[in-house]
């Protein structure tokens, strides 16, 4: 049977923007013993704002589908005395476990693709990334393109920024991951890429009290490595 979980998730969050006047030096000031006549000069100051955000996953055992909303109240970062609002940044993400092989006696090296995507958007500014990983548990390879194919840029050509390929070995606590950004734009000539290696210590919470089973000892996390699944 299949099973469907949609946690919901929210935030709430408190900055301060400001910069201290009496370090800060302009053109003019060189001039009149370091005094700066600028009349925008008197307006800088602190600005304090909240912020907010939401988010969703829907899952199940094979496929997920999530979006998060980040700073959905536009807070004001001006320090000018003036309104400059921080644009709404949403996220989608989504993907699917296609299982190459299972049965009892392939269980312990279970096989399987999970395509995926993630695509971001901030005021103009957008990206899209979908790759694709094969596992052989608990091992995983995976190669991700960075970019949108379908625009072009503001010199003609296609809007592309990355190829990316993964490493990654799961066990039972720990994760460990490796990644390597083959940059495919126009910077390609002057970047050499990046590499980013990531451990993860996943810890487990003990029961309050005797009975309670183990898959409602923690808030659900979905995770489609076999031997870490939640669903096992």
């Amino acid at each position: 049977m299949t099973k469907l979980s949609s946690p919901p998730g929210l935030y709430f969050g408190y900055g301060i923007n400001g910069l201290d006047r009496s370090k800060l030096q302009l053109g003019d000031g060189l001039e009149y013993d370091g005094i700066s006549l600028d009349p925008d000069l008197q307006k800088l100051g602190n600005q304090q704002y909240f912020d907010f955000g939401s988010g969703f996953l829907f899952y199940s055992r094979t496929l997920w589908l999530g979006a998060a909303f980040s700073h959905m109240n536009q807070p004001n970062l001006s320090i000018l005395n003036d309104v400059s609002r921080l644009p709404m940044k949403t996220t989608i993400h989504g993907g699917a476990r296609l299982t190459l092989t299972s049965g009892p006696r392939e269980a312990d090296r279970a096989s399987y693709l999970t395509p995926s995507f993630i695509f971001r958007k901030q005021g103009p500014i957008s990206q899209l990334d979908f790759g694709m990983n094969y596992h052989i548990d608990p091992i995983s390879i995976g190669v991700w393109y960075r970019g949108k194919p379908f625009q072009t840029n503001y010199i003609g050509t296609v809007n592309q920024d990355a190829l990316i390929f993964t490493l990654g070995l799961y066990l039972s606590s720990f994760t460990v991951g490796y990644s390597y950004d083959f940059t495919i734009s126009e910077l390609s000539t002057t970047s050499g890429g990046a590499h980013e290696i990531s451990i993860v210590y996943e810890f487990v919470a003990k029961p309050l009290h005797k009975g309670i089973k183990k898959r409602n000892r923690l808030i659900p996390c979905p995770t489609f490595n076999t031997k870490k699944s939640f669903w096992n």
